[in-house]
């Protein structure tokens, strides 16, 4: 398994690639004082844009937290935790 990390400060998100070809997104954290400030959501674009140029066609979760069910909906995720690049 294949996995990569970006980040922005002292937020980061990283990503796993499975051999089979499936992306998941492992760990996206922001600390408290650039939370509300786009980092997250900028976070996932670039995952999203990097996985894209990849050949991936779609990009999951990895065991959201359910705190976080909202912010995954506003950045596009389905209620599974998944998708469409």
């Amino acid at each position: 398994m294949k996995k990569k990390t970006f980040k922005i400060g002292d937020a980061y998100i990283t990503i796993s690639i499975d051999p089979d070809g499936t992306w998941f997104i492992d760990d996206l954290f922001v600390p408290e004082d650039q939370r509300g400030k786009d980092v997250g959501r900028r976070l996932v674009r670039m995952v999203e844009s990097y996985a894209k140029r990849k050949g991936a066609t779609t990009i999951g979760i990895w065991a959201p937290e359910p705190s976080a069910f909202g912010f995954w909906r506003r950045v596009g995720y389905d209620e599974y935790g998944r998708k469409l690049l």
